[in-house]
């Protein structure tokens, strides 16, 4: 899990590259989210080796109009993540150097987070500036081989006896995870890190 945070204030803009190198970030658990007034911000990054953004915009011109509890466009923006995302960098920009609703909200935030971590509240207009982290997950997987490339090559597969090979449904197109077969647990990427589960059976005298 990487953890990052980055904002715009004072009429600056921050720009927070998330260099995630082999890894991916999770399509299925987080969420790109932009929150501000004056707000509106891009996610760029690449699939495929494919440069692509997306981005939202949140507009709002008083606080007792941002609904708690939903990232629905007031006040909050938000954007499924592509799947197989890598080299992730996020950026966010005022329209108008938040003047019209700096008393509440002085700065822009953009952010990718864990989905069922978030949940909006007006009171983030203001003090999501004093978060230093905020948590993401991310997708990995061994090699660039997939399972049936990596089971050809011994000397460098690493699922130990009694595994089974995974392709991880991620969209990075490369990669493989070892998982233990059922009725074993441990660490299957050790040789005999595997092991059977033994049951102990007590019979009444």
């Amino acid at each position: 899990m990487l953890r990052h945070v980055r904002y715009v204030s004072e009429y600056q803009q921050w720009y927070r590259s998330l260099l995630a190198g082999s890894f991916t970030v999770s399509n299925t658990q987080n969420k790109f989210v932009a929150v501000g007034c004056d707000t509106y911000a891009y996610l760029k990054g690449s699939k495929d080796g494919e440069p692509f953004s997306i981005g939202c915009l949140s507009i709002c011109q008083n606080i007792s109009s941002v609904p708690n509890g939903t990232c629905s466009g007031i006040g909050c923006c938000q954007m499924d993540i592509p799947q197989g995302l890598k080299n992730v960098s996020v950026s966010a920009y005022s329209f108008y150097n938040h003047t019209e609703v700096w008393d509440f909200n002085p700065c822009s935030f953009a952010f990718i987070i864990r989905e069922d971590k978030f949940s909006f509240s007006s009171y983030y207009l203001s003090s999501l500036k004093n978060n230093a982290t905020l948590p993401m997950v991310l997708d990995w997987a061994i090699g660039s081989d997939k399972c049936e490339d990596a089971q050809k090559n011994k000397s460098t597969y690493l699922c130990g006896v009694n595994t089974i090979c995974d392709d991880p449904e991620n969209g990075s197109g490369t990669g493989y995870r070892c998982n233990c077969t059922e009725g074993y647990h441990g660490n299957p990427y050790l040789k005999d890190g595997c092991q059977g589960i033994q049951f102990t059976c007590i019979y009444p005298l």
